[in-house]
């Protein structure tokens, strides 16, 4: 399958997703009386996938305390949407978006591939830099010259710590 493919499935699987999502909203507010709670509640909700006879919906709410109320309350009415616009034999799902969210960054964690430790694992080699510092290298022996006059002076003064410079 090519990309092109992948993508007008992804395309296809988004509206059929965004149409089951538009369905359901409608049913839920058809169901319930209180126009508030379904500004609240119900407004946000998206159904994010519809497979082997299971429905995942989502809502998105900030307060997790009216999310398990809600949930539990409308049961009746979001068990109804699901039968009606699915079919008997479909259950589903509710979900916090955040908490979707959460399990989504997981997912994509397992599938990171992890970094092998480094095989060498003998210090001195690891301390190749420190081990190679001449100790007969100083300031003392530097050459000097014209090109490099300023930066030798600097130098000797952060040495010196001279903060004249």
């Amino acid at each position: 399958m090519s990309n092109i493919d992948n993508n007008q499935n992804s395309t296809t699987t988004k509206a059929l997703l965004d149409n089951y999502t538009e369905q359901f909203k409608e049913h839920m507010k058809n169901q319930i009386e209180d126009n508030m709670v379904f500004q609240t509640f119900f407004k946000k909700s998206k159904i994010l996938s519809v497979s082997n006879n299971f429905v995942l919906i989502s809502f998105d709410l900030k307060n997790v305390e009216y999310y398990d109320k809600y949930k539990q309350y409308y049961s009746k009415q979001i068990n109804n949407a699901i039968k009606e616009i699915f079919g008997e034999q479909f259950s589903y799902k509710v979900q916090n978006i955040q908490d979707f969210k959460q399990e989504k960054i997981k997912e994509e964690n397992k599938q990171i591939i992890k970094i092998p430790e480094p095989i060498i694992k003998d210090k001195t080699i690891n301390n190749f830099l420190y081990n190679s510092i001449n100790d007969e290298f100083t300031i003392n022996n530097f050459v000097k010259s014209e090109f490099n006059n300023e930066s030798t002076k600097i130098s000797l003064n952060l040495i010196e710590k001279n903060t004249n410079i």
